[in-house]
């Protein structure tokens, strides 16, 4: 049984550039009781690397999250964004950018 109407999604893919990175150092408040960043705080890290006329600009009216890594307490993280069309991507991965923890495609 799915939620979802069609039982196949569609994979995310990384964008081949960015337009903004940060390195962000996941901290105790974030994380859930699995040890694990906490599902809410992926948003909160795409908020963190736009730019501030994206972040405060209005909510997105959909978005898409493709959990591969757990991140885990203490690590630092590098967020990036681009945008394709009309939609804003953010890669989260691991500082040496070779594991990518999860990808989020947002629409405004």
């Amino acid at each position: 049984m799915s939620v979802f109407e069609n039982g196949n999604l569609e994979k995310l893919l990384e964008p081949e550039n960015y337009i903004n990175k940060i390195d962000y150092k996941i901290t105790k408040n974030m994380i859930d009781i699995n040890k694990h960043l906490h599902n809410t705080y992926y948003m909160d890290l795409a908020k963190e690397v736009f730019p501030d006329e994206i972040s405060f600009s209005n909510e997105p009216n959909e978005f898409e999250i493709m959990y591969k890594h757990e991140i885990k307490l203490g690590e630092t993280v590098k967020v990036m964004y681009s945008k394709l069309d009309n939609d804003y991507y953010v890669v989260i991965k691991n500082m040496e950018e070779n594991k990518t923890h999860a990808i989020i495609k947002l629409k405004y």
